[in-house]
């Protein structure tokens, strides 16, 4: 191939890649969907991605439900009510993708709500916490029950949130059995 060939044939390359561009961003913005929001995806995408299994507001448990309490309060403070807590809109109010929560991240489903957080041991899971009182308790899956952040007194609680208020950082998280 000559060097007139070869060059001729970069600009075909690139043309084709320009056509390719063009028709992609037409059909973008046919379906309603902006280039940046496309590429604002696409970098979140790899953030969390990076980011491995853990979830979009973090990888352990604090980071998890601290940014999920968070979320909560900035929705009271700017709104000056609580987000809904039926549905999707228990995610959706707080800028979360309902389909992000649905599975388990390391044996803890997330559970926003209104004036609460809550958190359940996944299926086959138990939860280990101890009270303020030093009180073991012990929440297994099969309870189907929750531990709540309780917004106004800024306590977790045991089951719901008139429960024994608990000491978080005592969680332990048990997986299933062999």
């Amino acid at each position: 191939m000559s060097r007139k060939q070869a060059g001729q044939a970069m600009v075909e390359y690139a043309l084709v890649l320009a056509l390719i561009a063009l028709v992609a961003m037409s059909g973008l913005s046919v379906l309603g969907i902006s280039v940046s929001q496309v590429l604002t995806d696409l970098q979140n995408g790899i953030t969390n991605a990076a980011v491995g299994a853990g979830s979009p507001l973090g990888a352990t448990f604090s980071e998890i439900s601290d940014a999920m309490i968070k979320l909560t309060q900035d929705f009271y403070q700017k709104n000056h009510r609580w987000p809904r807590s039926w549905g999707d809109f228990a995610y959706t109010d707080l800028g979360l993708k309902p389909d992000d929560w649905k599975a388990a991240y390391d044996g803890i489903i997330y559970k926003p709500g209104g004036n609460r957080v809550g958190i359940a041991p996944a299926s086959g899971y138990t939860f280990l916490v101890t009270d303020i009182n030093g009180k073991s308790m012990t929440l297994p899956s099969s309870y189907k029950w929750n531990l709540w952040y309780d917004m106004p007194t800024g306590t977790w609680r045991y089951h719901d949130q008139g429960g024994p208020i608990l000491q978080i950082q005592t969680l332990t998280v048990v997986p299933p059995s062999p």
